[in-house]
């Protein structure tokens, strides 16, 4: 399983953005937030099919509204809060979703998942939050989970139907922006130190 991800303001610091222009596949937004997460997040995907798994021209297809390649040759699964897009990429289906743990009504989301906890512990509302967005994405029963906190105040849930454990074969990777204007991006394999307090799960086993 392979994490690969882009500091949107770090990319985009001395880029020029209408290459982002590309990747927008005929849509519009209102919002240039939501239009830089959209092609971000594109760019990424395609440019990680093509350099990483070899894939000349990747064509992305919603399958229940979830971003895949039309003859699954990869599984992947997308997620953006903040400046960060992020996804994950594997031989079998897995969902992600990573947060920034910003302070919400966490009681009445608690509420909404009919859960009272004794104490509502904001780390442990995201571990679960994330947890419940990744599920939605794996769109089929889970198998194995993985949780931990990353760069500080965001918190990363992933879920596969793969019963083999998460964290074990876990590669992380940035997406670093070019050099100069005719320079390529570049990537670069982040240690997995960049993960804290990871909890795994495998129901297989477990």
């Amino acid at each position: 399983m392979e994490i690969y991800f882009i500091n949107s303001d770090k990319f985009l610091e001395n880029a020029d953005s209408t290459f982002l222009d590309d990747y927008m596949e005929g849509r519009s937004f209102k919002c240039e937030k939501r239009r830089i997460e959209f092609a971000l997040g594109r760019f990424l995907l395609k440019y990680v099919l093509k350099t990483r798994f070899k894939i000349e021209n990747p064509q992305i297809v919603l399958k229940n509204k979830k971003p895949s390649l039309e003859n699954d040759e990869v599984f992947f699964s997308l997620s953006h809060t903040k400046n960060i897009v992020m996804a994950v990429f594997d031989k079998k289906p897995a969902g992600i979703d990573i947060e920034v743990m910003k302070e919400r009504n966490f009681e009445m989301i608690y509420r909404f998942w009919k859960k009272t906890p004794e104490k509502i512990e904001k780390k442990e509302f995201y571990r679960q939050w994330t947890e419940y967005e990744a599920t939605v994405k794996l769109q089929q029963k889970q198998v194995s989970k993985f949780k931990a906190e990353i760069f500080e105040d965001f918190m990363l849930g992933i879920c596969s139907s793969d019963s083999a454990e998460i964290l074990s074969g876990l590669e992380i990777f940035e997406i670093l922006p070019p050099e100069n204007a005719t320079g390529a991006p570049s990537v670069n394999k982040c240690p997995l130190s960049l993960l804290k307090n990871p909890r795994v799960c495998n129901f297989s086993g477990n």
